[in-house]
């Protein structure tokens, strides 16, 4: 060994904007996924059966793994509203049935399930004395709308308007949450948001109860309202603001913390999981065996959709992940060296605008009630998973040809 360098005395820890590296990829279900659902399609033709009929068919209630029951399980919405947005009645069965010109056209679907995680996590809302509101949680934003989220959940519990409300995320001094991982962060840590919000908006309403000068003093909580920055009575003409009530109690601020504990996901007395069923349209080019996606509909259910913009946008990327495992990722090794040959975008391939057409998404969940208070359930990474069984199902139907393993590349088709 070598020699001992320094001591504990001269060492200092510093702090830095630096997050520890973990997994960033969609998850190991956009793996599996391409096998059964695959080989589900196959049965299907094997069988005589229409693959969207197979799977209803097929559909349960229970969860075949644990013996439990879902909480919901809209995998047959999924199916048949996604099937008759994409126009899957009008779809000829047979292999290289149909075309478009030169083109062999080919539709497909698949369909998902996503493991809803749920774990503990802390937030702090903090009504200040000009009637606004901040929110502060250790869990942070990777771009998909959590700042814009987390400010809703917010301003929908304390009767604000979402200008008024300040959220700060992504920093360890703030109150410990889990990480943006697993498709938990509206359902865990936006429910800590809305606890903390609720308790914030409760001492408000216990101090216009009970507090110096109480404006509704002889009543009960369930008859007040909030709405607007404004506390007000129920069929009384009696209201005070956030900012008059602090005023008048002498306080700065009204702060208060929702910790969010929920039962580990493999130990609930339900089976809690997001689905999906995605359909794509394909055209191939039967000289040169080319794959275009022509049209994509994927229809998920997530539970309560807090916010059906970012939700989308979520399903939009994993959709274009979803196509880039297809058609067009494959990272290369070179044999002796153990190394990778692609290791930059110039070998390296992924998609780009022109290679993505419009993409429909529709959510057919219900609020969840095992899944999260927030009723919603795990939506981001669910949006990438089986886009590629979906792809190679629809390029088996345009040409005949049964890929098993991906990317599906030229040379495979021809």
């Amino acid at each position: 060994m070598g020699r001992q360098r320094g001591n504990l005395e001269n060492h200092t820890v510093v702090h830095v904007n630096r997050n520890t590296p973990t997994a960033m990829r969609s998850p190991h279900e956009a793996l599996g996924h391409f096998a059964l659902e695959s080989a589900m399609d196959e049965l299907a033709y094997a069988a005589g059966i229409d693959p969207v009929a197979l799977r209803l068919l097929n559909d349960t209630k229970i969860d075949p793994l644990s013996g439990r029951p879902f909480s919901t399980r809209a995998m047959r919405e999924c199916l048949t509203e996604g099937a008759a947005r994409f126009g899957w009645d009008k779809r000829t069965p047979e292999p290289r049935s149909m075309r478009d010109g030169r083109h062999l056209v080919g539709q497909g679907m698949a369909s998902a399930i996503y493991t809803h995680w749920r774990w503990p996590a802390k937030a702090r809302v903090t009504i200040d004395s000009d009637g606004s509101a901040i929110v502060e949680a250790g869990t942070h934003d990777l771009g998909t709308g959590t700042y814009t989220v987390m400010r809703q959940v917010a301003a929908d519990a304390l009767g604000l308007a979402p200008e008024k409300v300040t959220v700060r995320l992504g920093d360890t001094r703030l109150p410990a949450s889990h990480a943006s991982i697993g498709s938990a962060t509206m359902a865990n840590a936006g429910a800590s948001v809305m606890l903390a919000a609720r308790a914030a908006r409760d001492k408000a309403i216990e101090l216009a109860l009970t507090g110096k000068e109480a404006p509704f003093a002889g009543s009960v909580p369930d008859h007040v309202l909030v709405d607007d920055g404004r506390l007000a009575l129920v069929r009384k003409n009696v209201n005070i603001t956030y900012a008059e009530l602090l005023a008048r109690n002498g306080l700065t601020e009204l702060v208060a913390e929702g910790n969010y504990d929920p039962v580990d996901e493999a130990n609930g007395p339900k089976a809690v999981f997001s689905f999906s069923a995605v359909f794509a349209e394909v055209r191939v080019d039967p000289d040169f065996g080319s794959v275009r996606l022509s049209r994509f509909v994927g229809a998920y259910d997530a539970g309560q959709i807090i916010n059906p913009k970012t939700a989308r946008s979520q399903a939009i990327g994993g959709i274009i992940w979803g196509v880039g495992q297809a058609l067009l990722e494959q990272s290369e090794m070179e044999p002796i060296t153990g190394r990778f040959l692609n290791r930059n975008y110039s070998g390296y391939l992924v998609p780009t605008n022109a290679d993505i057409p419009e993409l429909d998404v529709l959510f057919v969940g219900d609020f969840d009630e095992d899944a999260s208070p927030l009723g919603a359930k795990g939506l981001g990474e669910l949006t990438a998973v089986s886009v590629a069984p979906a792809i190679a199902n629809a390029v088996y139907h345009a040409t005949g040809k049964r890929v098993r393993d991906l990317p599906i590349t030229v040379e495979k088709l021809l």
